[in-house]
């Protein structure tokens, strides 16, 4: 039984030997715990081994090997119990889905849930404090405002207004939740890319986090904020702009995520861009004939439209908590979604 040092020793030298995907010429060496795993595509022989059988066989006594002599060694050897091959071969099928890019372009299901959840959980941030959590030029616009008080009409007006504060707040928050987006720029990642199933499951799950934060922060909040007319905005103690700061966050992630996709959902939570787009397409009135780009935008506005509906519809009924609260359990739903997204063509 090889000792710690012998075992990562050994995982070691099998790293070093098969750095590169797998070949159709030379067979391949993969290294999983503690089992080794042998390639022959060309052959078409695939073997499973645990490293004590390599190391008993003297493979630990050598300095380097090529991957060939990897595999003859390791068919001199009994070949491994059944059940635990199909243990690892499971394993190993799961980490090759999760690590392997998704096809925007057949991943509408997912993509106009976004667009879903612009118009739902817009209109929830919207109601309680007139503040458009995914939508930031007005916020933008917003705090221009703020700043021209400072030297304009007869007397400065230095004072930050409740609507300064909620646009301030949603805002920072919705830049800190797309520069998380920056994971997608780590080089040679096999979790952190932009079109990685793994990180469009984690990203969707993380808004959803965000947004049952957003939830409990509302529920902690002041009573009856959630307002129905343009009277006194709600979400002014601390608990409130957490709230918004949450979501606006969550929203800002979710945007970050489309965009890098590039497809014709690039963006989830602008839609100017996209009416201008629907407006100037000569097809668009051609509803005979299927055309991916203007139907992808029609379906964004569609279920943008949906969205702020149902949220509406189910924060006059159960508040601003519980609404938020399904909107999390939703994007749990998104985040299964991508499980399931088709996978990127390889183009050999």
């Amino acid at each position: 039984m090889p000792n710690v040092s012998q075992t990562n020793r050994m995982a070691g030298v099998l790293t070093h030997l098969s750095p590169r995907p797998i070949s159709d010429e030379r067979p391949t060496t993969r290294l999983i715990d503690d089992t080794c795993i042998t390639i022959d595509v060309k052959n078409e022989r695939t073997r499973l081994y645990n490293t004590d059988q390599l190391e008993g066989a003297g493979y630990g006594s050598l300095d380097s090997v090529a991957a060939e002599d990897v595999f003859s060694l390791a068919a001199s050897l009994p070949p491994p119990a059944t059940a635990a091959g199909q243990h690892v071969a499971m394993r190993f099928r799961v980490l090759e889905h999760l690590r392997a890019d998704i096809d925007p372009y057949r991943a509408t299901i997912p993509l106009i849930c976004y667009c879903f959840m612009t118009g739902y959980i817009d209109t929830v941030s919207f109601s309680a404090c007139f503040s458009w959590c995914a939508f930031q030029t007005g916020n933008t616009i917003l705090l221009g405002l703020a700043i021209a008080r400072l030297f304009t009409g007869p007397e400065i007006d230095a004072a930050m207004r409740m609507q300064d504060k909620h646009a301030l707040v949603s805002f920072l928050s919705f830049l800190a939740g797309g520069a998380l987006g920056r994971f997608t720029n780590i080089e040679n990642s096999s979790i952190f890319g932009a079109k990685k199933r793994a990180w469009l499951f984690l990203a969707t799950l993380a808004t959803a986090l965000l947004t049952l934060a957003g939830s409990i922060f509302a529920n902690a909040s002041k009573p009856d904020v959630f307002t129905t007319d343009r009277g006194e905005a709600g979400w002014t103690d601390m608990f409130g702009f957490l709230a918004l700061g949450c979501i606006s966050a969550s929203m800002g992630l979710q945007a970050i995520v489309a965009t890098r996709l590039g497809s014709h959902f690039a963006t989830s939570v602008v839609l100017t861009t996209i009416w201008v787009q629907i407006v100037s397409e000569p097809s668009i009135i051609k509803l005979n004939r299927r055309m991916l780009a203007r139907d992808s935008w029609l379906l964004a506005v569609l279920f943008v439209l949906i969205g702020g509906i149902v949220g509406h519809a189910l924060g006059n009924t159960i508040g601003d908590s519980s609404t938020l609260a399904m909107g999390a359990g939703i994007r749990v739903l998104i985040a299964i979604l991508w499980l399931f997204a088709p996978a990127a063509v390889v183009n050999e």
